[in-house]
């Protein structure tokens, strides 16, 4: 059985998409256990703090030319999530949310009162959808890849770790229609010949001696 969170994380690598910034948590554990780098899957790189993970999408996207990508749990590692998208949403760069979604315990109702992370994240988002449906999964995806690289902003993904956990479908609902990624840009390399005046001045050239 092939898993959504391993459909998820071998989408991403075909969308060259070859590390995933964040923090673990109980609701998107499933996704971190198959990020394991390599051709098959994104690395994941675990920071201690939910807004350096949006922080250092947005500057690998930037030094890249491709998709950044960071993952938090919900409740208030989303919420610090928030405030580093921010950035990048300022800064134009692309970079898709992986956000889990806190589980309603059984007879909370509406006595519950928690913070809309569909709302929230809209507001910083060219692209937001909640997930509830594994067999929409795919094009959700594609469509936050999409939104991000042609937009040049943030798209986010909601997803419930029963989602994360379900069987994926053999052809995700809706996938014909955007499956095709974008031309990925090759990562950038200054020519040599910057980095080595960038790197530390003039070798050629002695230092002049005080006074």
């Amino acid at each position: 059985m092939t898993s959504v969170s391993a459909y998820v994380a071998a989408r991403l690598r075909a969308w060259g998409v070859d590390r995933v910034f964040g923090t673990p948590g109980p609701d998107v554990d499933p996704l971190v256990a198959v990020l394991g780098g390599g051709r098959r899957a994104p690395e994941f790189i675990q920071v201690r703090h939910e807004e350096s993970a949006a922080l250092m999408a947005c500057a690998h996207a930037k030094l890249t030319g491709r998709a950044g990508c960071c993952l938090a749990p919900p409740g208030p590692g989303a919420l610090r999530l928030l405030s580093g998208l921010y950035d990048a949403a300022l800064d134009r760069q692309p970079v898709v949310a992986l956000v889990g979604e806190e589980p309603v315990p059984p007879g909370a109702g509406r006595q519950r009162r928690t913070v809309s992370a569909a709302h929230l994240f809209a507001q910083v988002s060219e692209y937001s959808e909640r997930v509830t449906d594994p067999a929409l999964i795919g094009d959700a995806l594609d469509r936050a890849l999409h939104a991000a690289l042609g937009g040049r902003g943030v798209a986010t993904l909601i997803v419930s770790r029963p989602v994360l956990e379900a069987e994926a479908p053999s052809e995700p609902r809706g996938a014909e229609a955007t499956s095709s990624p974008l031309p990925v840009r090759p990562p950038v390399r200054p020519p040599d010949e910057q980095v080595r005046r960038g790197g530390g001045g003039r070798k050629d050239r002695p230092p002049t001696p005080p006074g």
